[in-house]
Formats: structure tokens, C-alpha cells, sequence
């Protein structure tokens, strides 16, 4: 009698060993996760936690941290430098940029000289009661002028002069002389003495309440280029410049290419942020880039596109990475290179965030961003164009210093991102849908290859059919650093996930599956 001739049937191994990040959308690839918690691609391909922080010191009531040599910071009303009391402000939100030696602090409109540890006002305003004489004048032998006219006129009063300095751009009001009283530039200065262009016909002198003042435009928002400090009004409508190298004077107009600069703009919208990319300023509202073009005041031009800005609130997100600027748009995260802003939010699904803050870290974009459960940290690996997901960190200032990224959370922990922190890191993973059969191949096992260092520790959860409940299939607690090999088997299901949760070091080398190829019947009946 002749017998049938049985075969085996041909199996295949599948194995995942390159970790691709964060992918929170229903049909992702096999190498991504829909769902994590403190991992990062340090390690990559492999899958492993992020690298323990570092915590600095508590401050009570954090306003601000800049970094320029040394780290900068406001508790309270108190400006810090490295710990050391510099100054005080208002209490409040503050932003800071810096211009050669100084920084500068805005809404206060401070000025900290980090040479001399001077800290004053940028602006100045002199009101004197008292005798008041008016009277023409000449330039002193080493005064210059780049106007050619001979008609000057000097003014003299107790104190008048004081805080302001030669060419600065001031107003004057309650002179006598009311042809006087207009915005001028300050020819000449003593304490007790001012010398403008005019002309008077007679010497003037009586009694009288002067002002003296050198503004300083309220801006939102701020960035430096160039030896200029630019900033913004949403109110007005117009985009500023100060003079060149002195932040002290944004109304000084005498036609020289060192002179402040103002314009109008015309388009709607707030404005929602600022910074500085590939030598050129921008400004931003939601759907606007306004871009500066040119040298000086001159041939400064504003050109304005249609495009994807910063959405209003994350002001703190731009952030440039080796060639690429990042931000927070209202379509989420995006790349701008100086033509347009490319999304790089697929990851993140349907998920909408908003009030991002955010820094660098080496090749790494770090945000945080607010959504409807809370506050989540991301990080964006730029040379991988991978995200991942760390912990509930809300950074409320950030600031890099010696390639280091610092940030303030919530808290008031004033912390870097990688550090010395002794932190036992719990950390999670959890895959998309796996699907038990395709065609006709279906899984019959997986295998999971990891590395626990001494202590650490991993679970291994199974969810069938996407029913909430998860099932426990491992646990292990680690004697000592070893490599294990857990097996799956999965149960007659239609599709799965995986989670895995553990603490400690844990590297995840490959997620292997078995497939086994069989008859149409015997798929649909396995």
C-alpha cells in the first residue's frame, strides 16, 4: 500500500532589531512603538531608557533662565547669576537676549553689563523743576555732528543731563521754547547741560518743569542680529531695530547706516514669536513669516510670506538643530530651513498640543508640550527622524550652556537633561497591532531578546483583540546583568499588543516572530 507523503510546514522568522521611536497612529511599522514612557535611541538600534538627569538647586519661584557664559536666572524678583544676586526685577515672566557684553531683560527693560556687573535701565528719564536757561551755542572743539548746520542750542538745569550720554535720541517736553520741545539727538552732554540742533533768537531763561526722555518701545517679543536687538509690537503693529550696538536707543534717525529702525506691518494677526536663522530676523504670526532683508536702515525690507508660524503660546519653541529650525506650529512641530516649514508631527497622531517650550541637546530637539491629559516631554532625534517619549516633564525655561541643555520644571528644579542624578528609571513600551494572520502565514510565537542590568527589573504584558485588560506574561528580576530570551505564545486571537514595563538598565535588542505558512483551511481554522 502507498502512502500519502506528509511535509513540514515552512515556517519563517521575522526579526525587529533596529528601534524606530514613537509612532502613535493606529497602522505603524513593526520596528515602532504606539506608546512609550522614558526611552530614547542613545543606543541605537537598540531600545533603551534615556539618561538620568541632573538637578542644580530649587528656586522658589522660577521667571526666566538664560545662559551666555554662565547660567542666568529670576526667582521671584531677584536675578541670578551662578547663584550670585545681580539685580532685581518686577515680578513676572521674563524673556532675556544679549547684545555683546549685555543682557538684556524684557518687559523691565534691563540692562546687566557682564563686564563692569553694571545692571541699570535701558531707558532714562530726567524731570527737573527749576531754573531753566536756553541759549545758542557751538559744538565744543571735539564735538561732531553728521548734520552740517551751524544753529545749536544749549540747554542748562540742574541734573538735566544725567544718565544720558552723547547721540543719544531723546524726547524733550516743557521748555519754554515749545519749537524745542520735540524728539532730538543729543549733540552734547553734561550733567547739568544738554546741546541739540535748533536755534533760538534770545537767550531764555526762567522757570520751568523739563522732561527728558529716552524711550524704550514696548516689544513682546525679542532676538539679536547683527549687533541689533529687534523686538515687536502686536499693539502697534511694527517691527523695531535699535542703533547699532546700543540696545539704550531705538528713536535715534540722524541718516546713518548706524541708525535705529522702525516699520509698520501691515498683515493681521499677533505676533507670536521671534529669533534669528541663517543671519536673517524673523517674525512670526500663526500663518506669517516676516523675514528682514538687508543691512542697514537704508535698505531694510520686510518681506512677509504665507506659511506655517509659530502658534500662538509657544513662543519659546523655535530652536535651531546643527541646519534646521524648529517649532511648535498649530499643526504641530515643524522644520524650516528658509523656504517653508515641513511638518515632522506625523508621529504623534491625533493628538493635539499646545504651549510648547522647548531646547537642544547635541542632534536632539527636546519640547515640551501640553494636551489634554497633561504636560509630555518628547524628544526628537534629528540625524534618525525619530521621536521619542519620555516622562510628564513641563519645562518652563530653557537654556544651553557648554552643550548642555538646562531647564526649570514646574517644580522649580532648576535640572540639566543628561546628569548624575541617582535615578532608577521606570520606563515602558508598547507595540502597535500585530496581526496573527496575514495571507497565509500566521504567528505561532515571538521571542523577545533583552538585556537586564544587576537589579533591574522587566514585566511582559499581552493584550488580545484590543480588550482593555492586559495579561501578564513575564516577570523577571535580574541577580545580575544578563541576557534573557523570552517566549509568546500567542492565543487564537485576531491581532495583539505587547507591553513591556520595567525599572532599571534594560536594553531591547530584537522582537523576533515565527510565522508558519500553511493552506488557506488551515489558517482560517487555526
Amino acid at each position: 500500500m502507498q502512502l500519502p507523503t506528509l511535509s513540514a510546514k515552512a515556517k519563517t522568522v521575522q526579526s525587529v532589531s533596529d528601534f524606530a521611536g514613537y509612532n502613535h497612529n493606529l497602522i505603524i511599522n513593526d520596528n515602532q512603538m504606539y506608546d512609550m514612557e522614558n526611552l530614547s535611541t542613545d543606543l541605537y538600534p537598540i531600545m533603551s531608557q534615556r539618561k538620568p538627569r541632573g538637578t542644580l538647586r530649587k528656586i522658589t519661584k522660577p521667571n526666566g533662565l538664560y545662559a551666555k557664559e554662565k547660567l542666568y536666572w529670576v526667582d521671584g524678583t531677584s536675578v541670578y547669576c551662578d547663584g550670585d544676586v545681580i539685580g532685581q526685577v518686577t515680578d513676572g515672566k521674563k524673556q532675556f537676549a544679549s547684545m555683546g557684553s549685555y543682557i538684556l531683560i524684557f518687559p523691565d527693560k534691563m540692562m546687566y553689563n557682564t563686564q563692569d556687573g553694571t545692571f541699570k535701565s535701558l531707558g532714562n528719564t530726567v524731570q527737573i523743576t527749576g531754573t531753566v536757561k536756553i541759549e545758542k551755542a557751538n559744538l565744543s572743539d571735539s564735538g561732531q555732528t553728521s548734520v552740517e548746520t551751524s544753529q545749536y542750542v544749549k540747554i542748562t538745569a540742574t541734573g538735566i543731563g544725567a544718565g544720558f550720554k552723547q547721540y543719544d535720541g531723546v524726547t524733550i517736553s516743557g521748555l519754554p521754547a515749545a519749537e524745542l520741545n520735540k524728539d532730538v539727538i543729543l549733540q552734547e552732554v553734561t550733567d547739568n547741560s544738554l546741546l541739540i540742533i535748533g536755534s533760538v533768537d534770545q537767550t531764555i531763561q526762567q522757570q520751568a518743569t523739563v522732561k527728558v526722555e529716552r524711550k524704550i518701545p514696548d516689544m513682546e517679543f525679542f532676538t539679536e542680529s547683527e549687533n541689533r536687538l529687534w523686538g515687536c509690537s502686536s499693539e502697534n503693529h511694527e517691527i523695531y531695530s535699535c542703533k547699532l550696538g546700543d540696545p539704550t536707543n531705538w528713536y535715534a534717525y540722524e541718516g546713518l547706516s548706524t541708525d535705529a529702525y522702525a516699520v509698520t506691518i501691515g498683515s493681521d494677526g499677533e505676533f507670536t514669536g521671534a529669533c534669528t536663522y541663517l543671519g536673517y530676523v524673523l517674525f512670526f504670526k500663526e500663518d506669517i513669516i516676516h523675514k528682514i532683508m538687508g543691512n542697514k536702515p537704508a535698505n531694510y525690507q520686510v518681506m512677509g510670506t504665507k506659511g506655517r508660524g509659530i502658534e500662538k503660546g509657544s513662543e519659546q519653541s523655535p530652536v535651531i538643530v546643527n541646519e534646521t529650525l524648529y517649532y511648535k506650529a498649530r499643526t504641530g512641530i515643524v522644520g524650516y530651513q528658509g523656504a517653508s516649514a515641513t511638518s515632522i508631527a506625523d508621529a504623534f497622531g491625533n493628538v493635539s498640543y499646545k504651549n510648547a517650550v522647548a531646547g537642544v541637546y547635541g542632534n536632539k530637539y527636546y519640547v515640551s508640550m501640553e494636551a489634554e491629559d497633561g504636560y509630555t516631554l518628547f524628544c526628537y532625534d534629528e540625524i534618525r527622524g525619530t521621536w521619542c517619549k519620555e516622562d510628564h516633564t513641563r519645562m518652563l525655561f530653557t537654556a544651553s550652556l557648554n552643550n548642555m541643555l538646562y531647564y526649570i520644571d514646574e517644580d522649580g528644579n532648576l535640572k540639566s537633561i543628561a546628569g548624575s542624578d541617582e535615578e532608577n528609571i521606570e520606563w515602558a513600551a508598547e507595540t502597535g497591532d500585530i496581526i496573527i494572520t496575514s495571507g497565509k502565514k500566521y504567528l505561532t510565537k515571538m521571542n523577545i531578546r533583552v538585556d537586564l542590568e544587576k537589579e533591574a527589573f522587566l514585566d511582559i504584558f499581552v493584550q488580545y483583540d484590543g480588550i482593555p485588560e492586559w495579561e501578564r506574561v513575564k516577570t523577571i528580576t535580574a541577580q545580575r546583568q544578563r541576557s534573557y530570551e523570552v517566549p509568546v505564545r500567542p492565543r487564537r486571537c485576531d491581532h495583539m499588543r505587547i507591553r513591556l514595563r520595567g525599572r532599571g538598565g534594560c536594553k531591547v535588542y530584537a522582537l523576533e516572530k515565527a510565522y508558519e505558512i500553511g493552506s488557506e483551511v488551515n489558517v482560517r481554522f487555526k
